[in-house]
């Protein structure tokens, strides 16, 4: 199947890989498989590192991977440079919520915003 970019560039994907994206999935079941699955959100660079996710989560569920080999692929997958403060997100963070790759939307969040462990305070009486 054909996902289009917002820069209108066309990328050729398993039909089982780009399903993984809700948005995709439910667009292709709406309108069938007949023309390329429009996505003018995602830009291309986004849309590249999107496919490369879900083609590994892919193949990684036929084979069976064990989720902590799949954990630290996420892990290495999502570093990116941080952005200063004030500035604006890491697209490639925050993009997939565009194209609705949840799994890959919450390792990246992970990344930028790690839970953080609660503390009491003792009390000096």
């Amino acid at each position: 199947m054909k996902l289009k970019s917002k820069q209108e560039e066309i990328f050729e994907v398993e039909k089982e890989v780009a399903c993984r994206s809700i948005t995709v999935k439910n667009m292709v079941d709406d309108t069938g498989l007949d023309a390329p699955v429009p996505l003018p959100m995602v830009d291309s660079k986004i849309l590249i590192k999107v496919i490369e996710y879900c083609k590994y989560h892919h193949k990684a569920e036929q084979e069976s991977l064990p989720e902590d080999e799949k954990t630290v692929w996420d892990k290495d997958f999502v570093k990116v440079r941080l952005p200063h403060r004030g500035s604006r997100p890491a697209p490639r963070v925050h993009r997939p919520r565009v194209a609705r790759a949840e799994p890959l939307l919450r390792a990246g969040s992970r990344r930028l915003c790690p839970p953080r462990r609660l503390t009491t305070r003792r009390s000096s009486t």
